[in-house]
């Protein structure tokens, strides 16, 4: 595993922190580990710029998870385009932060 795909790996896990965070009412502390770590907005928060450019083979899904709009949910297209191999690559990770998270499997007390 190279850099670039640890750091991809790791904002996957805030990705599913922030969607659980969001879920559980969290906004501020979601929308803050979402400006700090994944992507900036415009002043009226309507366009997203993820922070971390990662490998073509999963930008469209990833980009769209990293807006602070994304909700959690994974769709076939994004725009027009589809992305039903990205979404292969990349749900069963968040998939599993996200289990591992709901279960506190983190916990290491």
């Amino acid at each position: 595993m190279d850099g670039q795909q640890r750091l991809t790996t790791i904002s996957l896990l805030l990705i599913a922190i922030r969607e659980i965070e969001k879920k559980l009412k969290l906004k501020e502390a979601a929308r803050t580990l979402n400006d700090t770590y994944l992507s900036s907005s415009d002043i009226m928060a309507t366009v997203y710029k993820p922070k971390l450019k990662v490998s073509h083979h999963i930008s469209d899904v990833f980009n769209e998870m990293a807006s602070f709009k994304w909700a959690g949910e994974f769709t076939p297209k994004v725009g027009t385009k589809q992305v039903k191999l990205q979404i292969r690559r990349i749900r069963p990770i968040y998939e599993l932060f996200v289990r591992n998270i709901e279960e506190n499997k983190f916990n290491t007390e």
